[in-house]
């Protein structure tokens, strides 16, 4: 599913920078507290209490790209809204 929240990011940036001249790539990779998100794995919140993600949601915003000349592109008043689902199976 990150897969499909980075091609998404691609893009809207894509669409906000026509006059890019290379392509952008952005990772980012997920954590809660020191370490990795994965879907599944139990969590403990700040009240001691235990919980299972299933689905995340987040937003990105205020943008800046900066260009190897010492220019940026602010790209202002953006959001982009990533929602990520646990992939189920059934049997």
């Amino acid at each position: 599913m990150r897969k499909y929240a980075f091609i998404l990011f691609v893009i809207m940036t894509s669409t906000i920078l026509l006059s890019a001249q290379q392509a952008i790539y952005l990772k980012i990779n997920h954590k809660i507290g020191n370490e990795d998100f994965a879907f599944g794995k139990s969590i403990k919140n700040n009240a001691g209490q235990e919980f299972t993600l299933k689905r995340l949601d987040y937003y990105i915003s205020n943008i800046t790209l900066y260009h190897d000349n010492d220019k940026t592109f602010l790209a202002k008043d953006t959001f982009c809204l990533f929602g990520i689902l646990m992939k189920s199976t059934i049997i």
